[in-house]
Parts: C-alpha cells; sequence; structure tokens
C-alpha cells in the first residue's frame, strides 16, 4: 500500500436530482479480432475500455499481451492478458460467460485478484462486492469499480452488462489505484478534505484498519485514530462509537457498521472496513490515522431539517385582457410555475395566455441548491371577459388577413404556454411562422416588443 503525505481534495458537489441509468450490454460482436501489444486498445464503449496488457504473464493462465477470436460458437473469446478499464463510479457490472468447458482464466478487480473459473471468484476486497450465478455463469460485481483484468488460455463471454449505480446528486471519489488497491494508507499522518461549508450535505468516508470487526467500545486502534471536524477539536472513533449519534461543532457523526468488508493488508493482517456518515455544513473533514486508511468519500446534498430557507417564492405580473406576463423576484436557482389551467412553466419570467375568463391560482415553487430547500408561493387571478380578439391572420396566401403589421421592430412571439416560437427584429410583419419558416399551429401566439415590454395576441387560423 502506498503511503501519501498531506493530501488535500476540493469536493464540490454542484448537480441536481436524476434518476438511476439503465442496465447496458454488449456482445463485443463488433471487436476487432487479431493479436495485440501491450497498451494497445483492443475495443472502446461507452462504459468501458478493453486494452491489452500482462498483468497475469508468468501466471496459471494467459501470456504477455490479448489476443482476440470469436469461437465455434461466435463468442468473444480473449487468450492472453487484458484489462477492462472502466471510470470507477459506483457501477453493478455482469460477466455473462458462456460455459466453462476447456476455459482457464483469471480475474482481478481494482488489481486484486479475486479467483478463477475453477474456485468462482471468492476472494473479497474493499468496496466491491461479488456474486457469482453457477447455473448462468454469471459474475456479478457491485462497488466502486476501475478495472477488471484477465489472464486467460481461453475466456468466452456472452456479454457484458453495466448499470450506473450513481446518480447524480452523489459525488464519489474512490482512492483505490494499482499502487494503492487498499485506498489511502498512512501510519501517523493526516490527510484533509476541504467541502463547500455553505451546502448541507452527508458525507460518507468509508475507512479500513484492524477494527475487530467494528466492536470499537475498546478497541486500540480505534482509540487512535481521530477525525477533525471544521475546525482543531478532535474526537476519537471509540469516542465516537461510545456515543452515538456523536456531534462535533455542528456536525452530526454516525457509523454504518452494516457496510462491511474485509480485506487482506499488510502482513496478512485481516483488515475491516466501515463507513462514517457526517452530516451538516461541512467545511472540512481531517483523519489523524493510526495504521488505517480510506477507501472511499461521497457527498450527498441533503434537505436539512431544521435550516431556514434564504429563499423566497415572490412574483408579480401584468396583463392585456387575457395575455399575462410573469415575473420572478425570487432569489433561487430553479423555477416551476402552474398557472391554475392545467398548464405549467419552467422558464423564469413566462407568458402565458388564458383560453377563457375566471378566476387562476398561478404558483411559483422556487428550489435554490445552497440551502437544499424548497418554497412556493400562490396568488389568484381574475382573468376578465374581454372583446373577441380583432387581431386574427389567416396566412393561406389569399391575400385576406394574410399577416399581422407589427408595432416595433424587436419582436419576440411566443406561444401560449410561453414557449418562444420566433424572434423577429427590424421586421415590418408576421405571416405565422416560426423560426424555421415554417406554418404555425392554429392558435393564439403573444407578441411582445421587447424595448418597450408591451403584448399583443393574435389568433392564427389556417
Amino acid at each position: 500500500m502506498k503511503k501519501l503525505s498531506i493530501v488535500t481534495v476540493l469536493l464540490f458537489l454542484l448537480s441536481v436530482y436524476k434518476g438511476y441509468a439503465q442496465e447496458v450490454c454488449d456482445d463485443l460482436s463488433t471487436a476487432q479480432i487479431g493479436a495485440y501489444n501491450v497498451g494497445d486498445t483492443i475495443f472502446t464503449t461507452s462504459d468501458f475500455d478493453i486494452i491489452s496488457d500482462n498483468y497475469f504473464m508468468g501466471g496459471t493462465c494467459g501470456g504477455n499481451g490479448g489476443e482476440i477470436f470469436f469461437n465455434a460458437d461466435s463468442k468473444f473469446s480473449v487468450s492472453g492478458n487484458i484489462s477492462f478499464n472502466f471510470d470507477c463510479s459506483q457501477k453493478e457490472v455482469k460477466f455473462d460467460f458462456a460455459s466453462f468447458a476447456g476455459q482457464c482464466f483469471s480475474l482481478s478487480v481494482n488489481d486484486s485478484v479475486i479467483g478463477n473459473n475453477s474456485d468462482l471468484f471468492l476472494s473479497a476486497i474493499p468496496n466491491v462486492s461479488f456474486s457469482f450465478d453457477t447455473v448462468s455463469n454469471i459474475l456479478t460485481m457491485i462497488g466502486g469499480i476501475c478495472s477488471v483484468r484477465v489472464g486467460a488460455d481461453y475466456m468466452y463471454l456472452d456479454q457484458i452488462c453495466v448499470t450506473s449505480l450513481s446518480s447524480e446528486n452523489i459525488n464519489c471519489t474512490t482512492y483505490q489505484t494499482s499502487n494503492a488497491p487498499d485506498g489511502i494508507y498512512l501510519v501517523d499522518e493526516d490527510t484533509t478534505f476541504i467541502f463547500d461549508s455553505t451546502l448541507y450535505q452527508q458525507v460518507s468516508m468509508q475507512i479500513y484498519g484492524d477494527f475487530n470487526n467494528w466492536d470499537l467500545s475498546s478497541n486500540h486502534q480505534a482509540g487512535q485514530t481521530y477525525f477533525k471536524v471544521n475546525g482543531s477539536d478532535s474526537v476519537s472513533l471509540e469516542t465516537i462509537y461510545n456515543n452515538l449519534p456523536y456531534t462535533l461543532n455542528g456536525v452530526v457523526i454516525t457509523i454504518d457498521t452494516n457496510d462491511l468488508n474485509v480485506t487482506t493488508s499488510m502482513d496478512g493482517v485481516i483488515f475491516t472496513s466501515g463507513t462514517i456518515i457526517f452530516t451538516g455544513n461541512i467545511a472540512s473533514l481531517t483523519m489523524v490515522q493510526f495504521e488505517s486508511g480510506i477507501v472511499q468519500i461521497c457527498t450527498e446534498l441533503i434537505n436539512c431539517p431544521n435550516c431556514p430557507c434564504s429563499i423566497d417564492a415572490d412574483f408579480t405580473y401584468t396583463n392585456n385582457g387575457h395575455s399575462f406576463h410573469f415575473t420572478s423576484a425570487a432569489t433561487g436557482t430553479e423555477y416551476s410555475w402552474s398557472f391554475g389551467d392545467g398548464e405549467t412553466s419552467t422558464a423564469t419570467d413566462p407568458y402565458h395566455l388564458y383560453s377563457a375568463p375566471g378566476t387562476y391560482e398561478v404558483c411559483l415553487t422556487n428550489y435554490n441548491l445552497t440551502d437544499s430547500c424548497t418554497i412556493t408561493k400562490c396568488d389568484s387571478i381574475l382573468v376578465e371577459c374581454t372583446t373577441p380578439n380583432a387581431n386574427i391572420i389567416t396566412p393561406n396566401q389569399d391575400g385576406i388577413d394574410d399577416y399581422i403589421e407589427l408595432q416595433c421592430n424587436d419582436v419576440k412571439i411566443y406561444d401560449r404556454n410561453g414557449i418562444l416560437i420566433i424572434e423577429l427584429i427590424n421586421e415590418t410583419i408576421w405571416e405565422g411562422q416560426n423560426a424555421n419558416g415554417n406554418p404555425v399551429p392554429m392558435g393564439e401566439y403573444i407578441i411582445v416588443c421587447t424595448s418597450t415590454g408591451v403584448t399583443t395576441s393574435v389568433t392564427v387560423i389556417w
């Protein structure tokens, strides 16, 4: 394991909630057959690259470099050494093997050997879990996967399937490399991580050491592993364990003892890894280490249960008949409007055209990333009955009402949902076309004079 000096890592989380990705499979049928030298790129997908290497050179199976071919059953086949390289993010990877008959190969994950097709891949490594279906011959790996190396006389694959498990509001950094497979390891030095203290977030730090299977009530190493939070005050892992949940400088600390893995460390000592969870407005975390290490750190933006929301959702509006222009006075970063007639918008200052008179409840929901909070304000508006719209055009080139004359030389035209249809500069008329020159659908449209803010509605009939 590599001994590092003080490490400072800047971790900013600036993404928003999104869903999980779907499983993507590749049967590798488009790979180019042939012999490759060490370091050659054999095949590339959006999820992984296949590189020829010499990791298992001199081992039971596999020689220097890799050779790709397709067997009699048209299965992707490997002879030699290759590496499947991933981006180290949290994912599920499935290796769907063809029949094991006549095969000999070994595998390593994140440069830790996990076994071969004889012992069915039972070895454990930090931050990655394994399962093997002996009926379907599918090896499943879940965790922060950086590389899967193969040394083979022969190995046959039906396909490889990858599913991302990282949502974009979670940002993880894995400290496993070929030089430090068990992560950052220090004997008695400090490792400091810097965060954006304006964000209320949860920081999960996966660490490992000789922690007696996480019975830390009177563990020697836990008593000499310290954490500093937002300053110079420190607390030992043993004290945290005996006083859960523990609060230090406004940050709540807990331990996830369900997240346990076992790894073999230096001199054959069995180390146990678990996760320490810090929740709050965190400026910095320092781990004062005594023969222990850090495997991974994840940050997740979460809602602050008792924090005041520094934003509002105020808005104003003006109207010209049924045409309304709403202006947000809010200070957030994302907006969602509901106009009370079933229509919505995510524009900051939308235009909306009501089709009938009446009283409508308009609501603006405002979200702010900094506070992780959401606030909504609603107001009732009265849409009064007006005389029929005199601005009607029938742009069918019959010479009657084919266009509307524009009252200024800087015009934006929106549909009734507030979507910009076309912007006109130094034009005198509009003939019912969008920005691509195609006829717009029949309906009502809002003409906005950009320089004066004056709005006019027009009805297009075909």
